[in-house]
């Protein structure tokens, strides 16, 4: 992981400049409040504390574009440590060369969704490896696009309270992200799309142990994504 993290810094001022180039002027979007995230972002990192960001999940470009969100390309330069590792599901990537470099260059541990029960603890080795790095971390909890459009409650993976219950001092960065238009998953979201942004930082509280106190942390997360959620479609029905 630390080859694979030198080598998409190397990467990334030419990498990083496509992806914004194509989101910014090609598809035009734009991210309501991104300075002001921006902004608390950098107040989340100057703690130094492991990280977990939860976003909910529409599109598959929704990591990029939160990693957009969050950071200008000349912070990731001199900050590529804060630029967000992703778990993509390995189905969707190992089609395509191109796909299996890009990822590997921007961070990515790919995860088999069908793998077995080894696969996935080693997977969650590495991630514990990193919050202990103080690496931020993007988990959907979710685990795959919504079709529907909301909140797959009934599909909600216990990974992310996994690692918060594991490394203590972990922080949750809540998300939720979508675009005025999207109304259900795509792979894209619509040229010209402008984004619903909101966000808390949480510190997870358990009363439990093990898988218990896994399933209270992310419900907790769940909540946070599900108020969000109500407050958008108040605004956008």
């Amino acid at each position: 992981m630390q080859v694979q993290k030198v080598l998409g810094n190397i990467a990334f001022f030419i990498l990083g400049n496509l992806v914004v180039f194509y989101f910014k002027y090609i598809k035009k979007y734009k991210i309501n409040q991104i300075k002001e995230l921006r902004k608390f972002y950098k107040n989340i990192i100057k703690k130094n504390k492991p990280l977990l960001i939860c976003p909910n999940h529409l599109t598959m470009v929704d990591s990029a574009l939160i990693q957009w969100a969050l950071g200008s390309i000349w912070f990731y330069l001199f900050r590529f440590d804060k630029f967000p590792w992703n778990i993509p599901a390995k189905e969707n990537v190992e089609k395509s060369v191109l796909f299996r470099i890009i990822t590997y260059l921007t961070k990515c541990i790919l995860i088999d969704r069908n793998g077995s029960k080894e696969h996935k603890d080693r997977i969650v080795q590495e991630l514990a490896y990193l919050l202990t790095k103080k690496e931020p971390i993007c988990i959907f909890i979710e685990g795959t696009r919504s079709p529907t459009g909301k909140l797959l409650e009934e599909q909600i993976n216990y990974g992310a309270g996994q690692l918060a219950y594991d490394i203590p001092e972990t922080e949750i960065l809540i998300i939720y992200f979508r675009g005025k238009n999207q109304t259900q998953k795509s792979d894209f979201p619509k040229k010209n799309e402008e984004f619903f942004v909101r966000y808390n930082l949480i510190k997870p509280q358990y009363h439990s142990k093990g898988f218990r106190a896994h399933r209270e942390i992310t419900l907790q997360i769940l909540q946070e994504l599900k108020n969000f959620e109500n407050e958008y479609f108040s605004f956008y029905k």
